[in-house]
C-alpha cells in the first residue's frame, strides 16, 4: 500500500477539516424551522457550506486507502495554522454575502472561532440566523476543530494534532474517547445553561445562545446590552456558573463527575483564580463606590449595585468570557480598567475553554519565583526536586519547563505591547488600548468602544490578528513560518 507523508498528507488532512467547516456552515439552517421568514438567508450559508464540502472531499481522495505517515518535524504547527486560516475564511463568507465588507466578516469570523466574542455589528440588526451562527462558532471554537474530528475519527498520530492545538486534557487512554467525554461534558453544561436561563424567563433564543456564550468562554450576546439587558441577579449568577465551569480544566470535570473531590480541590490553579478573584473584586468594589458619581449617573449609591457588577466584570475577565452587565466601560476609572486588564491577561486554566496566558503559566511562573529566592537564601551545596500542584497531584518540575514558562510569558506580554502600541498610534490613550488589545489577545471580548463598525482597518486588523495568534498560541505560528521558510529555501533546521 502506497504511503502519503509530506505536503500531500497535509492536503488530505485539510480536507477532513475543509468538510468540518461546511458542516459548521450548513448548522445554522436549523433555526429556519423556528424562523422560517430568514429563509432569504439560506444560500448565504449553503454556498459556502456545501462549496468547502466539495473541495474538502476532493482533497481527502489523496490520502484515502493510503496509508498515512506521521507527520515530520514542524508539519502538525503547519497544518494547524493553515487549516485554522481556512477555516476562518470559509466562516467569514455568509457574512460577505450578507453585503459586509471583507475586514468586518473576517472580524467577526475570526472572533467567533477564536471565542472572543468581540463584535463590530449591532446585535439587533442582525437576523436570527446569524446569532446563532456567531454561537455555532464559538461551540467549535471552544473545543477545538481538532478535537471535534478526533471525536469521531481515531488517528493514530492525532495526538500531536491534538496538544499542538493547546489540548492537555486527554482524559482516557484512547484519544476518540477522549475527545467524545469532552464535548459530552461540554454540550451537557450548555442544555444545563439553557433550561436554566429559560426557567428565569429568558426567551429560548436568548437562553441558548447566552449559555453556548458562557461555557464557549465567548462574549457573542442577543442584546447590546449583553446580560446586562435582564437586569437579573439570578440570571447574572447562571452565567457566572457557566463562565467558571468553561474556564476550568476539563480533567477537572472529569473528577468533578467520578466524585473524585480530593482532586478537583487540590489543583493550584484553582486557589489562584479564587484568590484573585476575592482579591480584585474586594478593591475594585471599594474603588468604584468611592467613584460613583463619576461610574454611575443614575442615582446607584448603595455598595450591593458595585459588587454585583464587580463580581460579574471580573469573573467574565478572568474566565475570557467578554459577557457584560454594564453598558461600557467609559465610566470606568482608569485603575478598574488595569484591574480588568490584569485579569484578562492572566485568563483561565489549562485544557479549558478559555483564552490568554492561563493560569497554570501563571502558578508556575510564580512558584519558580519563590523557588529561585529560596535557592539564592540556601547553602550552595542543597539540592532540591521542585514540585507543583497540578490536577490532584503533585508533579515534578524541570529547569526546562520553568525556562520555557518564562519565555512564552514574555513573548505574549512583549506582543501585548506591540499591538497596543499599534492602537495607541490612532489617538486612543494608553488604559484603553492596552485594555482593547489585551481583551482580543486573550480572547475575552470587552471593548472600550475602539473595535467598531467603522473602526480605521488598521485597527480592526490589529485585532484579528491579535484574535488569532491568541487562540492558536504564537509558538504554533512562528514554527508554522519557519517551516515554510525552510521548505521554500530548502534549508534545514536543527
Amino acid at each position: 500500500m502506497k504511503t502519503v507523508k509530506g505536503y500531500p498528507l497535509l492536503l488530505g488532512y485539510i480536507g477532513i477539516f475543509l468538510i468540518l467547516t461546511g458542516i459548521i456552515n450548513l448548522i445554522p439552517l436549523v433555526m429556519l424551522i423556528a424562523f422560517p421568514e430568514e429563509s432569504v438567508f439560506a444560500l448565504n450559508f449553503i454556498i459556502p457550506g456545501v462549496s468547502s464540502i466539495i473541495i474538502g472531499y476532493l482533497l481527502t481522495l489523496i490520502i484515502r486507502h493510503k496509508e498515512k505517515s506521521r507527520f515530520e518535524r514542524f508539519e502538525d504547527s503547519f497544518f494547524l495554522t493553515v487549516m485554522w486560516s481556512l477555516s476562518i475564511l470559509v466562516c467569514s463568507v455568509p457574512f460577505l454575502l450578507a453585503g459586509y465588507d471583507f475586514l468586518q466578516s473576517l472580524f467577526e469570523s475570526t472572533s467567533g472561532l477564536s471565542t472572543t466574542g468581540s463584535t463590530v455589528f449591532s446585535a439587533h440588526e442582525l437576523p436570527y440566523i446569524y446569532i446563532f451562527f456567531r454561537s455555532v462558532l464559538l461551540f467549535f471554537g471552544g473545543v477545538g476543530l481538532v478535537l471535534v474530528i478526533t471525536s469521531t475519527v481515531s488517528d493514530r498520530y492525532g495526538m500531536r494534532l491534538y496538544t499542538a492545538e493547546g489540548h492537555n486534557d486527554k482524559l482516557m487512554s484512547n484519544l476518540a474517547k477522549s475527545a467524545r467525554l469532552i464535548l459530552t461534558i461540554y454540550a451537557g453544561y450548555i442544555l444545563f445553561g439553557t433550561i436554566a436561563f429559560i426557567l428565569l424567563d429568558m426567551p429560548w433564543f436568548d437562553a441558548l445562545n447566552h449559555s453556548i456564550a458562557a461555557v464557549a468562554t465567548g462574549g457573542f450576546s442577543t442584546e447590546n446590552l449583553s446580560i446586562g439587558h435582564y437586569d437579573s441577579f439570578l440570571i447574572e449568577l447562571v452565567a457566572i456558573i457557566l463562565m467558571l465551569l468553561g474556564a476550568t480544566s476539563f480533567l477537572i470535570h472529569m473528577y468533578l463527575f467520578k466524585g473524585v473531590l480530593k482532586k478537583v480541590f487540590k489543583h493550584g490553579e484553582l486557589y489562584l483564580m479564587i484568590g484573585l478573584v476575592v482579591i480584585f473584586t474586594t478593591i475594585m468594589t471599594f474603588n468604584l463606590y468611592e467613584n460613583q458619581a463619576l461610574i454611575d449617573p443614575y442615582g446607584h449609591h448603595d455598595i450591593w449595585h458595585y459588587l454585583r457588577h464587580s463580581v460579574f466584570t471580573l469573573v467574565s475577565a478572568i474566565t475570557t468570557t467578554g459577557l457584560q452587565t454594564v453598558e461600557n466601560f467609559h465610566g470606568f476609572t482608569s485603575f478598574s480598567l488595569i484591574m480588568v486588564a490584569s485579569l484578562m491577561v492572566v485568563g483561565g486554566q489549562l485544557g479549558s475553554t478559555a483564552g490568554a496566558l492561563k493560569q497554570g503559566r501563571v502558578v508556575l511562573a510564580l512558584q519558580s519565583s519563590y523557588w529561585f529566592i529560596r535557592d539564592k537564601m540556601s547553602h550552595s551545596r542543597t539540592i532540591r526536586t521542585n514540585f507543583m500542584l497540578r490536577n490532584g497531584e503533585y508533579e515534578q518540575v524541570d529547569d526546562v519547563e520553568i525556562r520555557h514558562n518564562y519565555a512564552f510569558i514574555i513573548i505574549y506580554l512583549m506582543i501585548l505591547m506591540l499591538g497596543s502600541f499599534i492602537i495607541m498610534s490612532f489617538g486612543h490613550s494608553f488604559e484603553d488600548a492596552l485594555f482593547e488589545f489585551a481583551s482580543a489577545l486573550g480572547g475575552v471580548g470587552f471593548s472600550t468602544g475602539i473595535m467598531h463598525y467603522q473602526a480605521p482597518w488598521q485597527v480592526l486588523s490589529t485585532g484579528i490578528a491579535g484574535m488569532f495568534i491568541g487562540r492558536l498560541e504564537f509558538t504554533v505560528i512562528i514554527i508554522a513560518i519557519f517551516k515554510l521558510f525552510f521548505d521554500i529555501t530548502k534549508k534545514d533546521v536543527r
